[in-house]
């Protein structure tokens, strides 16, 4: 009965109450054994089973994956190749010269109004160990 538990494959269950039972193959989920030195050769053993159910065949690895529908999916990214016309998409863009250009004069008199900032901030970076 070890060998068959450490196994861990079902075992076909074999007993008076499997005439009132359905059940047919079992797994031997716990097994222990007991020895009492009060009782001499007398050894308490207890057996846990679970119900064993054969698990479902796996889904067949040929067949058809769509091999069929190659000359088809062709035909369809063809359409929607032709369907884009590159050139005309781009065409309606605006063009896109130079962003910066509308907001350059703001930029150019914000950095001459805060280029004296430095020299206001130049005593604090001394205090820190600056130059």
């Amino acid at each position: 009965m070890r060998e068959r538990y450490l196994a861990g494959e079902p075992v076909d269950f074999v007993a008076d109450i499997a005439k009132e039972s359905e059940l047919e193959q079992v797994w031997i989920e716990a097994l222990a054994f007991e020895e009492s030195a009060d009782a001499p050769d007398v050894f308490f053993y207890r057996l846990v089973l679970r119900e064993y159910t054969e698990p479902p065949e796996p889904p067949a690895m040929g067949g058809d994956l769509g091999a069929g529908l190659e000359a088809e999916l062709d035909d369809l990214a063809a359409l929607g190749l032709e369907a884009l016309d590159l050139p005309a998409v781009v065409a309606g863009l605006p063009a896109i010269d130079d962003v910066i250009a509308p907001i350059k004069p703001g930029a150019d008199a914000l950095k001459s109004a805060l280029g004296g900032l430095g020299g206001i901030l130049s005593p604090i970076n001394s205090l820190f160990g600056g130059s």
